[in-house]
């Protein structure tokens, strides 16, 4: 679980949470509702999605890499080990 590692000092990525189509209320809502500590961002632009997830579904989980850009886009839930893959291990 992604809270699990919210708040250690020796964490070694950054974690956010983008909410497509949705407005400034939805995120505070989602937010609240499922307890989360990181930022939530808000777009209301669809077509948004469909850039960076190539259709409009949902979940779709991005790894950015801060030189080489987006390194992982998979829509549907991906496991902590999955991103691990890519990311390597997120604790020092």
């Amino acid at each position: 679980m992604l809270q699990a590692y919210v708040g250690n000092s020796a964490l070694k990525i950054e974690i956010h949470t983008v909410l497509i189509g949705a407005f400034i209320e939805d995120g505070i809502d989602w937010k609240n509702r499922h307890g989360v500590t990181w930022p939530v961002f808000v777009s209301e632009d669809v077509d948004a999605l469909k850039k960076y997830c190539g259709k409009p579904q949902v979940p779709c989980v991005l790894i950015e890499n801060k030189t080489l850009g987006i390194v992982f886009r998979r829509l549907g839930e991906v496991s902590i080990e999955e991103m691990q893959e890519v990311t390597g291990p997120w604790l020092n």
